[in-house]
């Protein structure tokens, strides 16, 4: 495994991130742990090592460049068949022991996914894109570009883009879709986090036995990045309404935007702002923590302590 060049990100000094009281803003930038665009060498939090290996190549963007800054320039491609398909793997090393992360990643759905089923050609699906963090699956979903032909896919959220002609493969059914994808995990007891980004199913590239071509389903990943998890923030600065770039995309900072989207979420009774049991508001009560399917003013106050705390 060959170690791939980085730019050293500012060390963590000790100091933690002063709480934010209303007005004052806490700005946690240190939090970045990994970053790669697959343009410029990856950044990496100082003292840490990164490295990428596995299947997958450096390609244009081609028309998911619509999407910038999310996609632009170069991303990684892999086109591999197999049930599971080899994987594109980054291992991160000397980061914090034990430390939630979160894991962001712009995700590219190229050509004739088929989804959990697809009724015109059964053995055609499903098709799932995982990830694992340390060797734990901590998603697996479903995706298709075939819905106008009754075609199913389990993942719910929301596109950036969803069913378009982007590039790569042309013609009849080889259009694109483009989603943001938010995990968390958490480094182990090392501080080493290994991320593997793989497809599988036995449709993965059912195709090609019948005369497809080799690519007639790929997926890619850009934006690549790995912050410390930090519960109250929410959103990028400046990005409190659905469609302005960084919308409820954490970035570094607790501020007052972050409040904002979160009310936000809240007055409109989005299941994300299920943060507590209700009547659970102080650590210790039974349900603290816990979504119930209730959304009222105890997750607001729930949410309004996680802010107030600022970064762990």
């Amino acid at each position: 495994m060959t170690a791939h060049p980085v730019n050293a990100i500012g060390a963590l000094d000790g100091t933690a991130c002063l709480a934010a009281l209303f007005a004052a803003v806490s700005a946690c930038a240190q939090d970045l742990y990994y970053e790669d665009t697959f343009d410029d060498a990856p950044l990496i939090l100082a003292g840490a090592s990164a490295m990428r290996s596995g299947a997958g190549d450096i390609e244009s963007v081609q028309g998911f460049d619509v999407l910038a800054p999310l996609f632009e320039g170069d991303f990684l491609r892999n086109t591999s068949p197999g049930n599971p398909a080899p994987a594109s793997v980054f291992v991160l090393a000397g980061l914090p022991t034990s430390r939630e992360v979160s894991v962001r990643f712009s995700l590219a759905i190229i050509d004739s996914w088929d989804g959990s089923s697809f009724p015109l050609a059964p053995l055609q699906a499903p098709d799932f894109f995982n990830v694992t963090a340390n060797g734990t699956e901590v998603f697996r979903e479903s995706f298709t570009n075939l819905s106008p032909l009754n075609a199913l896919q389990s993942y719910e959220g929301p596109a950036l883009i969803s069913e378009d002609q982007l590039g790569f493969e042309t013609g009849t059914n080889r259009e694109d879709s483009a989603y943001r994808i938010g995990l968390v995990t958490s480094t182990d007891t090392s501080g080493t986090l290994e991320l593997a980004f793989f497809a599988d199913g036995t449709g993965w590239l059912f195709g090609i036995s019948t005369g497809a071509g080799p690519t007639e389903e790929s997926w890619a990943i850009d934006s690549l990045s790995v912050r410390a998890f930090c519960p109250a923030d929410v959103t990028t600065t400046g990005a409190t309404l659905r469609g302005q770039t960084g919308y409820a995309e954490p970035d570094g900072t607790i501020d007052l935007d972050d409040l904002g989207y979160f009310i936000g979420v809240w007055l409109m009774n989005d299941a994300a702002s299920d943060l507590t049991t209700t009547g659970a508001t102080l650590e210790g009560q039974p349900g603290f923590g816990e979504a119930d399917g209730v959304v009222d003013l105890d997750d607001l106050g729930y949410f309004i302590g996680l802010w107030l705390a600022g970064c762990p």
